[in-house]
C-alpha cells in the first residue's frame, strides 16, 4: 500500500532500551460498546504501522468513521502535548519521530487510536480514505498533454480516454481539416460567401460583373411580359411560325401569296423594374392636404398627382427609366414591412382608399397603418398589390406622412421596392 506520512501527535511512553518497541492500542470511544481491536506491537527497526478495522466496536445509531490519534511524547514531531489527527484502517502510516535515527527498535512508544463515529444517515457518504482513493482511481484520469487552445473530445471507442482538436480563428480552404473554428471565424467566412438568393419563381439569376452580386432576370411568359425577359426556344419558334403563317397565304392551284398589309404577331412587352436600381427624387400629395412636394417628377406625373393640397394621397418616384406613380392609404389593417397584402386585405385597403382620397384624415382613429400601391411605371400600366410601409402613432399622423413615406421608400429602399415590384399584377 501507499505510505502516507501524517503529522499527528502520539500518546507515547518511550524509553531507550535493547528491547524497545512501539505499541498501537485501541479505544472504542465514548458511548461505544463491543470489544476493541487487539494491540499491535512493532519491534522491528521501522516506524510504520497499519491501523486495524474497528472490530466489534459499535455505537447505537452511528457508524464508524475513522481513528483519532493522540500523543504526549516530546520526541515526536509536534512537541509535547495532546495532538489529534486521523487515520483509516488498511492504510500505512509512519510514526513521526523528531530524530530521524529513532525507530521502534530503540524507542518505546504507546500510540492510542480512538474510534470516531458519525450518524448512520451518512452511511452512503464515503468517509474512508482508502475507499475514496479506490473510487477516484476508477474515475476519469487527469487531463494531460492535450495542449493549449484546444477543444477536448471524449473518445468514441475507449471509455475514459480523451483527445483534442485545434481551435482555429480562420476557416481556410481545406476540405479535410479536423480543427474547430471559432464563432468569429465562421461569421467572417460566411460574410465572404454568396448571400442567400431570394427571387421570384420562374426567374433566372444573372451575373452583374461584380463579385458576389447577382440580379434577377425574368423568363418570358404570359405573366412576365418584360422587354428584357429571356425567351425560351419553344416560344420563339412558335412566334416565328405564326409570323410566317400570317404573312404567307396558300392559294390553291397557284402557290403562296404574300400579305404585305398583315399585322404580324409579336411578343407583348412590359418594362422590367429592377429593385436594385434606386431612384433620384420623389413627389407626393398628403391625404391630409396639409402639404406636398413636386420633387423632380415630370409634368405627366404631377398632373396625375393633382394640385397641391388636394388630399389625393398620390405619390411618385423618379428613376432613370421614367417615373413611377402610386397611391397611399391609412388603414386599420397592420402588416409586415415590404410585404404585399392578401386577397382579403387588398379589397379592404382599396375600399379604405376610396373613402379617404380627396376627403382627408380618416374618421377612424385606428386607421394609422400606412400602405402603398404602384399604379404605373414609365407611362405604362404596372399595378402592384398594396404593400405595407409602417404604423404611425395616430390616424392624423398617418394622413400627414403616408404618401411621403411611400415615395421615399420606393425611391431609396431596395427591400421595399422588391415588395412593390414583385407584387405587380399584369
Amino acid at each position: 500500500m501507499k505510505r502516507t506520512i501524517i503529522s499527528f501527535a502520539i500518546a507515547a511512553l518511550m524509553a531507550t532500551s535493547a528491547h524497545a518497541s512501539c505499541t498501537i492500542q485501541y479505544n472504542c470511544g465514548t458511548g461505544a460498546t463491543g470489544t476493541k481491536p487487539a494491540n499491535q506491537s512493532i519491534t522491528e527497526a521501522t516506524k510504520v504501522f497499519t491501523p486495524s478495522a474497528p472490530g466489534t466496536c459499535a455505537k447505537d445509531g452511528q457508524v464508524f468513521s475513522h481513528w483519532q490519534v493522540s500523543s504526549t511524547a516530546s520526541y515526536l514531531n509536534g512537541g509535547k502535548g495532546t495532538m489529534y489527527d486521523a487515520a483509516w484502517p488498511g492504510t500505512e502510516y509512519t510514526i513521526p519521530f523528531t530524530t530521524a535515527s529513532d525507530t521502534c527498535s530503540n524507542r518505546s512508544a504507546t500510540i492510542t487510536l480512538t474510534a470516531q463515529w458519525v450518524d448512520a444517515s451518512y452511511v452512503g457518504i464515503p468517509t474512508s480514505k482508502s475507499y475514496t482513493d479506490a473510487q477516484l482511481n476508477a474515475k476519469q484520469p487527469k487531463f494531460e498533454n492535450l495542449g493549449n487552445n484546444k477543444l477536448m473530445l471524449y473518445s468514441n471507442t475507449t471509455n475514459g480516454a480523451v483527445a483534442s482538436r485545434d481551435i482555429v480563428t480562420t476557416l481556410g480552404d481545406s476540405t479535410s481539416a479536423t480543427s474547430v473554428p471559432t464563432r468569429g471565424a465562421i461569421n467572417t467566412g460566411l460574410a465572404a460567401k454568396q448571400d442567400t438568393l431570394n427571387g421570384t419563381a420562374g426567374w433566372v439569376v444573372e451575373n452583374t460583373g461584380t463579385a458576389g452580386k447577382v440580379k434577377p432576370r425574368p423568363v418570358y411568359s404570359t405573366t412576365n411580359n418584360y422587354s428584357t425577359a429571356l425567351v425560351e426556344a419553344e416560344d420563339l419558334n412558335q412566334i416565328i411560325i405564326d409570323a410566317v403563317n400570317s404573312e404567307l397565304t396558300e392559294v390553291e392551284g397557284v402557290g403562296w401569296q404574300i400579305n404585305s398589309s398583315v399585322t404580324l404577331p409579336t411578343l407583348r412587352n412590359y418594362l422590367y423594374l429592377d429593385p436594385d436600381i434606386g431612384g433620384t427624387s420623389y413627389c407626393y400629395r398628403y391625404l391630409s392636404g396639409s402639404n406636398g412636394d413636386n420633387g423632380t417628377c415630370n409634368a405627366t406625373t404631377l398632373a396625375t398627382l393633382g394640385t397641391d393640397g388636394n388630399k389625393s394621397g398620390l405619390w411618385g418616384a423618379v428613376f432613370d427609366y421614367g417615373d413611377i406613380v402610386g397611391k397611399s392609404v391609412c388603414s386599420t389593417i397592420e402588416g409586415t414591412y415590404a410585404t404585399a397584402a392578401t386577397d382579403a386585405q387588398e379589397s379592404s385597403l382599396s375600399t379604405e382608399f376610396s373613402a379617404q382620397s380627396g376627403v382627408g384624415t380618416p374618421a377612424d382613429t385606428n386607421a394609422k397603418n400606412c400602405w402603398c400601391k404602384m399604379e404605373s411605371a414609365a407611362g405604362e400600366p404596372a399595378v402592384s398589390r398594396w404593400v405595407f410601409n409602417r404604423s404611425n402613432p395616430s390616424a392624423s399622423g398617418c394622413a400627414v406622412f403616408c404618401a411621403n413615406n411611400c415615395g421615399v421608400r420606393v425611391r431609396g429602399d431596395s427591400g421595399f421596392r422588391s415588395g412593390v415590384f414583385g407584387s405587380v399584377v399584369q
